[in-house]
């Protein structure tokens, strides 16, 4: 990295390396079979170039040579693509605990063994269909610009994660368990989704109308991605985001704080800089339900002369970072997940979902599918529905929500509780 970066440095303005490794193993269990097991090792170089404001990039997954990965970023300079940006200095960073040295020493057959446990318990209890995925990942970055930045960090994952999905219909109730390390799956919570999934044993068939919907956490995300677009400077940059003028104006109901803070060590992937090595900080996005404050990566911080806010990421080993809402968070609330079904007259609980990016989603609208749902009347689920449609908009819906989980899940790289919205159309 030091050799390319030196080699690199007279023939453009501003250079950057950066390498990252990911160590994996991963394996997929369906009723009780074990399906594969797939142990790899992966690595890429990208050099990211600026000359004349105009930038360059290439990447390799196998270095030959540096004045090849030099030519190439050259080479791509004639594409024009406008750089305004500085790439920064960043010499000192938080030091964080996000590695677990133990799990070097966890081996797929530790994990196999925790995938038919879990599994096998769920069988004795219930006639679900199961299919669990879990596994490990180590990953290391190394970033080192011509602005004297050099950086490296490391973190490590382990997770399970599995669906009971009722027979026939290859739909259900899931979960996700997300630590640094290994951790045995906590039989209490096991409980908690086998009673969900017997509750809805049964296919209704009530009447379409506005009523309550509680979003659990594995379907936030039709939400959270709709709120990421809206808020991000990418967006306003290019006039696509309803809420441009609605910074410091309350938009949500003030039940719901949402913010990003990739120094948080409780829970995996935490990390003191982004991909372009912008040093990390809580971000306050949504508080009280108030337009806080936008994110973005150095590229749209330029072009709307903002501070960059560390948020720009790559989305795979290969590509050039953009604004990206990482270790997105919400504050939770005061109702647990059982008290909140209690609370609902006529509603559904949203499980599983289809098509969550249909609709327009910079404005906030969805239109999704029940994959599946739970319906409840006067507190308590009498089954489910098979198909049904959930649609309308954020920033319609959101003004009032009813209640906010007191628990985050991990979903994906966010951690989120449950909410229950009212007044959603629900078409069965």
């Amino acid at each position: 990295m030091r050799n390319l970066l030196d080699s690199a440095k007279d023939n453009f303005d501003q250079v950057e390396t950066y390498r990252i490794k990911e160590t994996s193993t991963q394996m997929q269990l369906q009723n009780s079979a074990l399906q594969n097991i797939d142990n790899s090792i992966q690595s890429a170089i990208s050099l990211r170039v600026i000359r004349n404001q105009k930038l360059g990039f290439a990447y390799t997954r196998n270095l030959q040579s540096n004045e090849d990965l030099i030519k190439n970023a050259e080479n791509s300079l004639l594409g024009g693509v406008a750089a305004g940006y500085q790439f920064p200095h960043s010499p000192l960073v938080e030091a964080l605990e996000s590695y677990n040295p133990g799990i070097e020493q966890l081996n797929a057959g530790v994990i196999a063994e925790e995938c038919q446990r879990v599994n096998n318990y769920i069988k004795q209890h219930t006639n679900a269909e199961t299919e669990i995925y879990a596994g490990k990942n180590i990953s290391s970055i190394e970033l080192m610009n011509s602005h004297g930045t050099n950086l490296t960090h490391i973190n490590s994952t382990y997770y399970l994660y599995f669906s009971l999905m009722y027979p026939g219909s290859a739909s259900g109730i899931s979960y996700c368990l997300m630590n640094m390390g290994f951790r045995e799956f906590d039989k209490v919570i096991l409980d908690k989704l086998i009673e969900k999934y017997q509750a809805g044993r049964s296919v209704v068939h009530p009447e379409s109308g506005a009523m309550q919907v509680l979003f659990t956490p594995a379907t936030m995300y039709a939400l959270t991605w709709r709120i990421s677009l809206g808020i991000s400077s990418r967006s306003y940059y290019d006039k696509i985001t309803p809420i441009a003028d609605k910074q410091g104006v309350r938009i949500f109901d003030q039940k719901l704080n949402f913010h990003s803070d990739p120094l948080d060590e409780r829970f995996p992937g935490s990390r003191p800089f982004d991909d372009e090595g912008v040093v990390c900080h809580r971000h306050n996005l949504i508080q009280n339900g108030v337009f806080e404050k936008r994110y973005n990566d150095l590229n749209y911080a330029s072009r709307l002369n903002e501070r960059p806010t560390g948020h720009g990421f790559r989305a795979s080993m290969t590509s050039l970072p953009a604004p990206a809402l990482h270790h997105l968070q919400m504050t939770p609330g005061h109702d647990s997940f059982e008290d909140m079904v209690k609370g609902m007259k006529r509603g559904v609980i949203l499980e599983s979902i289809l098509g969550a990016h249909s609709g327009n989603l910079p404005n906030g609208d969805f239109s999704i599918g029940v994959a599946p749902a739970l319906y409840v009347e006067n507190g308590r689920i009498i089954g489910r529905l098979k198909e049904g449609m959930v649609s309308g908009n954020i920033y319609q819906i959101l003004k009032k929500v009813d209640a906010v989980e007191d628990t985050l899940y991990a979903t994906g790289s966010s951690w989120l509780p449950s909410i229950l919205v009212d007044g959603v159309r629900v078409d069965i």
